[in-house]
Order: C-alpha cells, then structure tokens, then sequence
C-alpha cells in the first residue's frame, strides 16, 4: 500500500511539473527595443516610479517637465496628455503636437493625415470616427468616409480588433493613442510601453501606460479636478500614484478573458479614436531621425476643437540624459531640502539639502558623479566632502551595488543681501547625467508685528469697500500701509497655489481673487514680499 501511494505521489509530482513548464513556456515574451524605444521607456518608467508623488489634474497643464522634480516635498501634477508629451520632450526634445498636447489636437492631427493604405510607416498609424445607428449598433468610419470593418461591441470583436492592430498595424513601443468623446467631451491619451509576443514571436498584447484620474475606487484626496491615488501594485511592488498601466486587449495574463484593464474595451463608447506615431520610419520600419511639428487653429464655433492647419518636417537627437537613463537604468532619484520645497526663506537662513540615489537594478554601478549647481544667492557651509568648483559641487560614487541607496547631504546659507530678497534659490544637479529635483525656494525677509497689522487693517478696509480687489488691492494696501511700490505686472497666481495644502487647492482662482490669502497670513505676507 505504501509503494503505491509513493507511485501516486511521484506520478502527480511529474504532472505538476510538466504543467508548470507548460504554463511557464507560455509566458509572453517581450521583444527587443530601439534606442529610441529604449528611451522613451526609461522616461516612462521614471515618472511610473514616482509612485504616490504624481496627481492627476484635470484643471491645469503639469508645470514640472522632468519626473525627477517631483519628491516628497514637490507634488508633480499631470494630465494624461501632458504625460505622452513630457515624455517625447525628456526623450528628445521635442514638442510633438505643436508645443501642447491636447486629446483635442492629437485626434485633429491623427484625423488629417491619417493614410489607411501606409499604416506602418505613416505617422498616422490609425483613425476612426464611431456613430450609432437606429438598432443601436455602432458604425466606424476613416477620416475619408469609408467603412472600417471593427466591432468592438462584442468580446471576438475586440479581441479582433486588438490582433488587427498589433499584428497588421504593426503597434510598437512609443505609439501614442488616442480616445475621445464628443457627448461627454471626454478624452484620454496614453502611450504603449511594451509590447508581448507568444513563443513563436507573434505579438499577442501590449502594455500601455497613462496618467489617469480612474484606478479603482479608493480615492484619497480630491479637490476641483485634483486627484490623489494610492493603490498598491503587488506585481511592481510600489504604489501605482496616477501613473498606472493597463493592457490593450481584452485578453491578457493578468485577468484573462475578462474586460477589466483592457483600453480597447475603455475605446467601445468613444466617438474618435486614433493612433499615432511621433517619430518617423522608412519603408523598413527603422527610425529616421525626423518628426512632425504640427500647427493648429482654435475654433470657437460649435462645436469648439482644434483644427490642425499644417505641419513641419524637423530633425531629432537622443537627449544625453535620456541616454543616460538607458545606461543607469536603475537609478532612482529623489532631492528634498529641509524647507519645504516653494516656501519662503529669510536672508541668512542654513538650508540643507539630501540627495538620496537608489539603485533598483540587479547590477553594481561601479562609479558615477553627482554634480550640484550653486545658486548666486546662497553660499556653501558644508560640502560634504564634494569638491567645489566653477560654482559646482561635484561628488563621486563608487560601487552602488544592487538595491542599495547612498545620500549626500551639502549645507548653504542665503546671503545677506537685500538685493536678494524676492529671488528663487534652484537646485538644479545630475546624478549619473540624469536630471535631479529642481528644488525652489523664495527669498523674503519678516515683516514686523505692527507692520503686519497695519497691512491687514488696511486691507480689511479696502475689502469693505469693495472699490479695489486682485492686485490692485494688493498694490495699493502695501503703498498706503508702508510706502512700497509692488511690482505685480507679471505677478502669477499660481505661485500662491502652489504653496497650499493638496485639500485647499484652488485650481479655478484666478488673481482677481488673491485677497483669499488674507487669511493665511505665513503665505499670503511672505509670497507677497517675494515680489518687491
């Protein structure tokens, strides 16, 4: 009895491994990138490891280009669109869609020059336009009129329609796509990071990555337009922030056959959709070294939408540090100064600033430099070790072995100088050649006790009377109060928001209103002397 059950044991033990083999075999496969692609995909990952400091903002357009500017301290904000774009501009330096990217103008650009008999080459890679008919079935149709066989109304039809454009479409790494509806005047722009092939190297998905304000339901903060994520993500063990991914098909090894994650079940209700291609390829698909920039005019009869009225041929380059990144892909940066970042500082005040270098990677990254620009405002106190020179600190790091940090700790001090009263002190640096945070902070000096109550006795005064709100409020409350002329010509509202705390934040303010800071004496005071 015992022999046989040590059979049985041993017989579903050999089961169990040639199932797993086979289900092991039959694990995608990634395919091998371009340096292009390569490029791309590290300043996607880049912002992708932001994790919890990204926020999606449907209000504004993001005000910080480099991922790295966002840290603990410093919030990035984004939008899809502004996400795709920032991309293109850290990889290469370009500015794809005329300088701002919009769903509005990419489904113009992609309804334009959208070729159906030059789909692999065409930087237009794909168009549709989506109507209903009276059965309630869906009709697609190009930019010319013509009939397009999809339906993505059904399960096949969608998975059809995923194969059409992975396999005959020829969907590669740094396609941008685009969806958009007319009713809910609703769009998304995402980007496709990966693509998957089966063992005989069919391309059978694609791993697309966004910026969105939807991943599940757990928000934490939300403000007018503002949200907040922090969804954990086992797979990639971080927390996935506004910067998620999703899969083309309906099909795929993380909920196979099911609609969740899927961007062409997302696609079924959208009027436009369109695919393109920033950087150009000849006829065998090799990159040129050019791209597109479009023109576009804004038009406000209804409906409202950009119409694209040209573009221009231009060449590109690799950034160095987008280079950079493709040699140190592991590299994780994060830059915070013991004040918080955008505050106010007082002439004479020490500020100390951590650089803190991870190495994700599974390599040792033998050596590299850390360089720190000096602002002209501050001077140096402790150096850390890092030699000084030409208004640089510069370190060295050896041997950042696998999932190790390293943190460099430098100290400056504003200069006592009145002159320097209303500057912003930058932290601009690099670590490996990549770009580090850029860390800001505005030079001011305390108003005393009896001054501060002059100023807001005055200004309740002009609020009652309603003759006066916005910065002329503001300019004359400070020239009857202390006899100072503020210079607020070019003064910009935004610098006030972004102090704010993520629950306060104003996204539709505009300087007419700035007299809401009164309350908020610590900002309101110090954001105003930065001025003058």
């Amino acid at each position: 009895m015992k022999r046989k059950i040590e059979i049985i044991i041993s017989i579903m033990m050999m089961i169990l491994i040639v199932f797993s083999i086979k289900n092991l075999a039959a694990e995608p496969k990634v395919g091998t990138y371009t340096t292009e692609q390569k490029a791309i995909r590290e300043i996607a990952d880049a912002y992708y490891r932001r994790e919890t400091n990204g926020q999606y903002c449907s209000h504004r357009q993001s005000f910080i280009y480099s991922p790295e500017e966002a840290t603990s301290q410093h919030t990035l904000y984004s939008v899809c669109s502004n996400f795709t774009y920032n991309v293109y501009k850290e990889a290469f330096g370009i500015q794809i869609q005329g300088g701002y990217a919009s769903t509005h103008r990419i489904i113009a650009y992609g309804k334009e020059y959208y070729d159906a008999n030059n789909i692999k080459t065409n930087d237009v890679i794909e168009y549709w336009e989506r109507t209903v008919d009276e059965t309630g079935k869906s009709i697609y149709k190009d930019n010319k009129g013509n009939d397009k066989d999809i339906n993505l109304d059904t399960l096949e039809g969608r998975k059809a329609y995923a194969a059409l454009l992975l396999k005959n479409y020829n969907l590669q790494v740094g396609d941008i796509i685009c969806t958009f509806n007319t009713v809910s005047n609703a769009g998304h722009a995402l980007m496709v990071y990966e693509i998957m092939y089966d063992e005989e190297g069919n391309p059978i998905d694609a791993i697309i990555r966004e910026s969105a304000s939807k991943f599940e339901k757990n928000t934490t903060k939300i403000s007018k337009g503002l949200s907040y994520r922090d969804t954990f993500n086992e797979k990639n063990n971080i927390h996935e922030g506004t910067f998620r991914e999703l899969h083309l098909s309906t099909s795929n090894r993380i909920s196979p056959n099911a609609n969740r994650n899927s961007l062409i079940f997302d696609a079924k209700d959208m009027t436009h959709f369109t695919i393109i291609r920033p950087l150009l390829q000849d006829e065998n698909g090799d990159y040129t070294g050019k791209y597109y920039y479009s023109t576009y005019q804004f038009q406000t009869a209804a409906p409202t939408k950009y119409v694209c009225t040209g573009r221009t041929l231009k060449d590109y380059n690799i950034m160095n540090s987008a280079l950079s990144r493709i040699n140190y892909s592991g590299i994780y940066i994060e830059k915070t100064v013991d004040v918080f970042n955008n505050s106010v500082v007082n002439l004479e005040d020490e500020l100390e600033y951590t650089i803190k270098i991870k190495n994700n990677s599974d390599a040792t990254y033998n050596s590299f430099e850390v360089v720190e620009n000096i602002p002209e405002y501050v001077q140096i106190v402790d150096s850390a070790n890092g030699n000084i020179q030409n208004g640089k600190i510069t370190w060295t790091v050896t041997d950042l072995e696998a999932k190790q940090s390293k943190e460099i700790k430098y100290k400056v001090k504003v200069k006592n100088l009145k002159s320097n009263i209303g500057k912003e002190i930058i932290s601009i640096g690099t670590v490996a050649g990549i770009p580090s945070s850029t860390v800001k902070n505005i030079i001011s000096s305390n108003l005393k006790e009896n001054e501060k109550l002059e100023i807001k006795n005055k200004a309740q005064a002009m609020i009652n009377e309603k003759n006066y709100n916005g910065k002329d409020l503001i300019t004359k409350m400070y020239k009857d109060s202390l006899n100072v002329e503020l210079n607020l010509e070019n003064f910009d509202i935004t610098d006030l928001i972004k102090v704010r705390n993520n629950d306060n934040y104003y996204p539709d303010i505009s300087s007419e209103n700035c007299s809401i800071y009164l309350n908020d004496e610590n900002s309101f005071y110090n954001m105003i002397l930065s001025n003058y």
